[in-house]
């Protein structure tokens, strides 16, 4: 039985999971390194 990702849907949750995940890895990557972005956080 071979299945391959088109014909099947992954679970909503979990993608949304997996997005979530990566772009909140990316916001404290790229914009909590930002000394700018930290003074408008925190002030």
């Amino acid at each position: 039985m071979s299945s391959t990702s088109a014909e099947r849907a992954p679970d909503p949750m979990l993608t949304a999971q997996f997005w979530f995940y990566r772009i909140s890895s990316y916001l404290l990557l790229n914009l909590i390194d930002d000394p700018a972005w930290l003074a408008l956080i925190f002030c």
